[in-house]
């Protein structure tokens, strides 16, 4: 060992733990570690002598990863190995990519790291050897091969090995180096978030060590620090922490896009400092002192960045009034605010003021189209939904029933088209209480539909509606005979995916199974679909990690486990109580859909203790709810509420007079 390598290694020297198993040729675990931790420590001195410049000293360091490897078999020593042809060392070199391949398909993060080592000290030897390689390609290949045993160092947990492995960067003389590794695990960051699946949990985390290493005084890697309070600010936006995201962009040195700022504005209710940052000025902000040009601008806002709901209903406060005075319902531009207006309204639960604006586009387009047309079936569906979430049923079925009237009419039954029409027909049906027509209508068409011999992604669309009938009728073994037929004509368990922010009947047909066979007192075997769910769900990044769709799979997991008994149902209510009490509030409708079963679950599991508090969360959240306004449901709607809070208040009287007891 060259003296020069020694003093490096000395300045770096590394007391670190590694779990798991290598792949490869075993070893017992603390020999493990004490090897994984020596590679750690003399990978980081050849980075402290590429960040130097001095060649020898980086050159050791490397050769000294490799040779703890090659000296596992006795085989040969590290001259001896680089002596070797370049096919023979090549061929070892594929090797060990593989196996580190191999280790991350295997969530073997031990062995993952491990190789990332061997192969990264390989290539970075191959580097400082050659007389052809440039400054810059050495650095990026160095900061590359780093970032790989870096995230590998994440993916064990080990968070605090960062800031050793990265300190001969941090503290070296190379400003390139610095920038080339934060780019290296920023981009890691960011793919973790948008493409790590069931590891994007992880992400929020990895962000905020990063800043921790590179958000510096004195730092080299500004634009990359600002990359990163970008992400940041998303993923808490994401996960509706909007001050938390105004401060991650507050805190960069680098000047956000004034746009993304103001999203966050709307987002806060700030309509008018978001206003001001837009047009750039302090005075004249008011509906009746902007222009038509200044809404333009303004809207540009919804479009450029993901405002969500509460966002886009402040914007549209703002905009909106200036649209209906400049323009009318003849204009498209108008036609086009107004339905996303509705939307918005709709989502935010608000179906009553969504109404009326829905009532007026459906006039315009029937007029000018017919009801039998694209936009006339849009606004029809649109406005029987908000006619049924008001409790407006009867009204919402003349709709159904007219399109459906339309769609039969054609006589095109292999068409998805037709299922478009027949879906919310038949549930409006259902919800109306009117099964036999449901059951005869749905089994008329059905024979049809087969008939027809409609491709299987059709089919499968109208033997879920059936399903769905027999279901509300009780029928639980046919029902279960039709909802696998439905599984069936899909793709298998291993193979199907999740569409984000779409209908996936693939994931629709097992939660129907799921739920029949619960229904039917078979929990246990209803599990590992309802976890299969959950996984396909997680593997898509598009996916909002707190979105309804993940919250759907994960809740309806722990309902499942829950009637079983098992105590994995407690950790899973305890997490999305806690994640939803955050992002709603904790008297939020939200809140209140997962403390009622958890407390019930709890209480039934013999532990009302525990129980009071979700209960009391529920009983809270039942006494915060309103009543629905529109005359038509109004008593309805009040009666529900009071049956509702009357059954927490039972809930919170049973749970307190079991824990007492002793």
């Amino acid at each position: 060992m060259s003296i020069r390598y020694a003093a490096l290694l000395a300045a770096t020297a590394l007391s670190l733990s590694a779990p798991a198993t290598i792949r490869a040729q075993p070893v017992a675990s603390v020999e493990a570690d004490a090897e994984i931790s020596a590679m750690e420590a003399a990978f980081v001195a050849g980075v402290a002598g590429v960040s130097a410049g001095d060649k020898q000293a980086a050159r050791a360091g490397f050769e000294e990863v490799l040779s703890l490897h090659l000296a596992r078999d006795g085989a040969r020593d590290v001259d001896q190995f680089l002596a070797a042809g370049s096919d023979e060392r090549l061929e070892s070199y594929t090797a060990w990519l593989a196996e580190r391949s191999a280790a991350f398909d295997g969530k073997d993060w031990r062995g993952y790291e491990y190789y990332a080592l061997v192969a990264g000290s390989y290539s970075a030897i191959l580097s400082l050897r050659s007389s052809v390689t440039e400054r810059e390609e050495l650095v990026d290949g160095v900061a590359r091969g780093l970032g790989v045993i870096a995230f590998a160092a994440t993916l064990q947990g080990k968070y605090e090995l960062l800031g050793k492995l990265y300190a001969p960067v941090l503290n070296g003389p190379d400003a390139a180096l610095e920038a080339a590794a934060a780019q290296e695990m920023f981009g890691r960051a960011r793919s973790e978030w948008s493409w790590g699946g069931a590891r994007r949990d992880g992400a929020p985390r990895l962000v905020a060590e990063l800043l921790a290493l590179f958000d510096r005084t004195g730092g080299r890697a500004d634009q990359v620090v600002a990359n990163l309070r970008e992400l940041q600010a998303t993923i808490a936006e994401s996960e509706g922490r909007l001050d938390d995201a105004q401060a991650a962009l507050s805190g960069s040195t680098v000047e956000f896009d004034p746009d993304r700022r103001a999203g966050l504005l709307f987002q806060q209710g700030r309509a008018r400092a978001a206003t001001s940052i837009v047009l750039g000025r302090s005075e004249r902000l008011d509906a009746p002192d902007l222009s038509l040009d200044d809404a333009r601008k303004l809207l540009e806002v919804e479009g450029l960045t993901g405002i969500g709901r509460a966002g886009q209903l402040a914007l549209h406060a703002v905009v909106l009034p200036v649209y209906r005075r400049e323009l009318t319902i003849e204009d498209e531009e108008l036609r086009s605010l107004l339905s996303s207006h509705a939307q918005a309204l709709f989502a935010a639960g608000r179906a009553s003021e969504a109404e009326p604006i829905l009532a007026s586009l459906l006039q315009f387009y029937e007029a000018r189209f017919s009801l039998d047309s694209g936009w006339g079936h849009e606004f029809a569906t649109r406005l029987a939904a908000a006619l049924e979430a008001q409790a407006r049923l009867a009204e919402a079925g003349v709709l159904y029933r007219q399109l459906w009237d339309i769609a039969r009419g054609y006589g095109q039954y292999a068409e998805s088209a037709t299922l478009d029409y027949f879906a919310p027909f038949i549930a409006n049906l259902i919800r109306r209480g009117e099964l036999t027509e449901a059951e005869a209508v749905s089994e008329d068409v059905l024979a049809k539909v087969r008939a027809a011999e409609a491709e299987p992604f059709v089919l499968k669309g109208f033997v879920l509606v059936r399903t769905e009938v027999l279901l509300a009728r009780g029928e639980l073994a046919e029902a279960e005979r039709t909802a696998r037929e439905a599984v069936a004509l899909g793709a298998p368990d291993a193979d199907w995916s999740m569409a984000a922010g779409f209908v996936t009947p693939d994931r629709e047909s097992r939660r129907l199974l799921a739920t029949i066979l619960e229904r039917r007192g078979q929990a246990a075997a209803a599990e590992p679909i309802r976890r299969n769910i959950l996984i396909r769900t997680q593997e898509n990044s598009m996916v909002p990690r707190e979105g309804s769709e993940m919250r759907e799979a994960r809740l309806e997991l722990a309902r499942n486990l829950a009637t079983q008994g098992k105590l994995e149902a407690t950790e899973l209510f305890a997490r999305e109580i806690r994640v939803l009490s955050g992002v709603y509030g904790r008297d939020s409708e939200q809140v209140l859909a997962v403390s009622d079963p958890y407390a019930r679950y709890l209480l039934a599991s013999g532990r009302p203790g525990a129980a009071l508090s979700p209960a009391r969360r529920s009983l809270d959240a039942r006494l915060a709810a309103r009543g629905r306004t529109d005359a038509a449901a109004g008593s309805a709607n009040e009666a529900a509420l009071a049956a509702g809070r009357r059954d927490a208040a039972l809930l919170v009287v049973a749970t307190a007079w079991s824990a007492s007891m002793p």
